[in-house]
């Protein structure tokens, strides 16, 4: 938990949603980035897209997060979008999960067009430099945008791709509420894990979708439970806070 906190507070937030690519910006390759935010500061999720020889779009979405680091530049933690198979059942990642760059701060967090990275751990699966830049030109864009809207994508790690809903309702001396799909909430009882007892309603705590199946992540202890352990756990749907 204290981990967790410690990493948030480093969090920063640049303005880089968008279409970026390894080539100067130039539709000069047939790959590209597009990098959203999400709802936590710092967070992004940036899609590589592919045109394969066949014409097939091949897709793979990374989670990135930016932080600070303790020498003043810029941290990057890059999720291999197959890392979530190993993170639910609880396998320790490997280094071709994920990786860490790094970067020197830009002077204007909100006047961002290049982002040079330079691999900070020797990950032979990973590249050893990510050299991206802004996609300004109008017609590069609409390059990528039909590319999205009318190709053929293709996406080999589909059934690990997933949706993540934050969504802590309440908590009361002996549960924590969870919105439901529909009606209703999931009740966790404080003691399904200790570290319950420190959660505040920003806490890293919802509902994940992934391959048809819900859990409830509890992101801040890296602990995720299927709708088919809720039983074992105590975790009761219920219509209304107890």
């Amino acid at each position: 938990m204290e981990l967790a906190q410690t990493v948030k507070e480093k969090r920063i937030h640049l303005d880089i949603d968008g279409y970026w690519n390894e080539c100067d910006g130039r539709p000069d390759r047939t790959d590209f980035y597009k990098i959203e935010e999400t709802i936590d500061d710092g967070v992004y999720m940036a899609t590589k897209y592919n045109k394969l020889s066949d014409g097939k779009i091949e897709k793979a979405r990374f989670m990135m997060t930016l932080s600070a680091n303790d020498d003043g530049r810029v941290l990057m933690y890059l999720v291999h979008p197959k890392a979530p198979k190993h993170l639910l059942v609880g396998i320790r990642y490997d280094e071709t999960d994920h990786v860490w760059y790094t970067m020197d701060m830009p002077s204007d967090r909100s006047d961002v067009n290049v982002m040079n990275f330079d691999k900070r751990v020797p990950y032979k699966s990973w590249q050893s430099t990510l050299n991206l830049t802004r996609v300004t030109d109008e017609k590069t864009t609409k390059i990528y945008d039909t590319f999205l809207e009318e190709g053929n994508i293709v996406n080999p790690y589909k059934e690990w791709e997933y949706n993540y809903e934050r969504c802590l309702y309440a908590i009361t001396q002996n549960a924590l509420y969870i919105v439901a799909e529909q009606d209703g909430f999931y009740k966790v009882p404080l003691n399904f894990d200790e570290t319950l007892k420190n959660y505040n309603l920003n806490s890293n705590v919802g509902r994940l979708t992934m391959n048809g199946q819900t859990y409830l992540a509890f992101d801040d202890i890296m602990k995720y439970v299927p709708k088919s352990k809720f039983k074992h756990y105590g975790i009761k749907l219920v219509k209304e806070i107890e």
